[in-house]
C-alpha cells in the first residue's frame, strides 16, 4: 500500500482492507447454496459499506471473531431452483437505499426442449465518481495525484445535491444557491482537508444554517436529505480499500463468461472499488446440457410421421 493510499485512509478514519469471499456452487437441478467469508479490519467489517449476509434466513458459521492480526465472519446460505437472491444484504433501515451498494445476483436454470440453460450473472452497480466525487476518482486513478480538496469536494456535493432536491421555489433557488456558494468560497475552499474531516459534522451544521436561513418557511426536511448524500459518500470512501473474490462452480458445458481465471474448473472473479467507480462490475458464465432423449425422441416422431404418411399415401 503506497504512501498516499496511507493518507487518505488515516485521514478518514478507514484503517485497513476487508476480503470479501463469495463461494457459489450451482446444482445440476438449480439449487444453489452460497457460502461467504470476509476477513480484515474489525470496523470495516463493521461499517455500512458491504452490509454483511448475517440476517436470520443465513446460517451464520462464525460470528465477528478474531484470527490472527484480523477479524473473520462467514455464513451461507441453500437457496433452491431460480430464488431471488436481494440485491443488498443491508437490514438497517436508517441506512437510505439509495446510498447503499448494490450487488444483485441471478441465478436461474430454464428447461428448453432440447437443453437446458444455467445463467448466473452479478452486477455491482456503479458509484457515479466521477460525476459526484472527480478529484476521488482522479486521485483513485493515480494515486500519485496529491489527495487534498477530495473531503472539499465531498461536503460540497452533499450540499448541492440537499439544495436541487429541496423542492425550493424558482426564486428562493438562485439565492440560497448563491448563499452556499458564497460560504464555500469564504469559509470551506481555504482550509485543510484535515481540518475539514476533524470538524465535518460542524461544517455540516453550518452548512445547513446557510440554507434554512434563506428558506424559513420551506417544510423540507434537510436532515433527511443530507442524510442520504452523506451517507452514499461514507459508503462509498469506505470501500477504497475492500477487495471482492467471487468462486463459482457452475454444472454442464460452459459457453460463455467473463472470469479472469478458471482453476480446477472453477471461475473466478477479482476486483475493487476501481472497477465499479463509473460502471457497473458485470460477473456472468452461461452453462448448457443438450437433452439427447429428447432429441432422439423428437427424431423418432419425425421418421415415424413420415413412415405412417407414406403408407396412407400408398393404401
Amino acid at each position: 500500500m503506497n504512501n498516499k493510499l496511507l493518507y487518505l485512509i488515516f485521514l478518514l478514519l478507514f484503517p485497513s482492507c476487508v476480503e470479501h469471499i463469495f463461494l457459489i456452487k450451482i446444482e445440476p437441478n438449480g439449487n444453489f447454496n452460497i457460502n461467504y467469508s470476509a476477513n480484515g479490519d474489525l470496523k470495516d467489517l463493521q461499517n455500512d459499506d458491504f452490509s454483511l449476509p448475517n440476517s436470520v434466513d443465513w446460517e451464520i458459521e462464525h460470528q465477528i471473531q478474531k484470527k490472527n492480526d484480523n477479524y473473520f465472519f462467514s455464513s451461507h446460505k441453500n437457496f433452491n431452483l431460480n430464488d431471488k437472491i436481494p440485491d443488498s444484504f443491508n437490514t438497517n433501515d436508517s441506512i437510505p437505499y439509495s446510498s447503499l451498494l448494490k450487488h444483485p445476483i441471478n441465478i436461474n436454470k430454464t428447461n428448453y426442449i432440447f437443453f437446458e440453460l444455467f445463467t448466473f450473472k452479478c452486477s455491482f452497480e456503479n458509484r457515479q465518481v466521477s460525476k459526484k466525487y472527480p478529484k476521488l476518482q482522479k486521485w483513485l486513478l493515480n494515486t500519485e495525484d496529491d489527495p487534498e480538496g477530495i473531503v472539499k469536494e465531498i461536503l460540497k456535493y452533499i450540499f448541492t445535491q440537499t439544495i436541487n432536491d429541496a423542492n425550493l421555489d424558482f426564486n428562493i433557488y438562485p439565492i440560497v444557491n448563491n448563499e452556499f456558494n458564497n460560504w464555500i468560497i469564504s469559509n470551506v475552499n481555504n482550509i485543510e482537508d484535515s481540518i475539514i474531516f476533524n470538524n465535518f459534522d460542524q461544517y455540516i451544521i453550518d452548512g445547513k444554517k446557510v440554507i434554512e436561513s434563506n428558506i424559513m418557511h420551506n417544510k423540507t426536511n434537510l436532515d433527511s436529505i443530507i442524510h442520504i448524500y452523506k451517507k452514499e459518500a461514507e459508503i462509498t470512501i469506505n470501500l477504497i480499500d475492500d477487495d471482492f473474490k467471487f468462486s463459482l462452480n457452475i454444472p454442464n458445458q460452459i459457453f460463455s463468461d467473463n472470469s479472469d481465471k478458471v482453476l480446477n474448473d472453477i471461475l473466478i472473479w477479482e476486483f475493487g472499488l476501481e472497477e465499479y467507480l463509473d460502471k457497473n462490475k458485470v460477473l456472468y458464465a452461461y452453462s448448457y446440457r443438450i437433452i439427447y432423449l429428447n432429441i432422439l425422441i423428437f427424431l423418432f416422431l419425425i421418421i415415424f410421421i413420415l413412415i405412417y404418411k407414406k403408407i396412407v399415401l400408398i393404401d
